[in-house]
């Protein structure tokens, strides 16, 4: 059976945007050139993941990158600036606020 995507943006920015697939309820965060695809009750916990960085760690380089991520995958990881996380957490912030309206008016 073919998954059909009914995708609606909920935010966008300079650089990326959130939005959801109102199909099978995932979270897709485009931030620069990476894409987060996170089920929906599981957005919360990946943001407080993130606010609190947890699995994050310090990694200094030498082109301000120093917010390091790692993936599932074993050989790719993603590097932020403090800046740029806090940036994407911002719009994080707003789309929970967004996600727990739709939950509190469509149970």
């Amino acid at each position: 059976m073919a998954h059909q995507h009914q995708f609606r943006t909920i935010t966008e920015f300079e650089d990326g945007y959130i939005g959801i697939c109102e199909t099978c309820r995932t979270v897709n965060l485009a931030y620069k050139n990476s894409l987060f695809c996170v089920p929906e009750a599981e957005f919360d916990e990946f943001r407080r993941m993130l606010d609190q960085r947890i699995g994050v760690r310090y990694f200094p380089t030498s082109h301000g990158k120093e917010m390091l991520l790692h993936t599932p995958t074993q050989y790719y990881s993603v590097l932020f600036s403090e800046d740029e996380l806090d940036e994407l957490l911002g719009h994080m912030a707003e789309v929970a606020l967004v996600l727990e309206a739709n939950r509190i008016l469509n149970p």
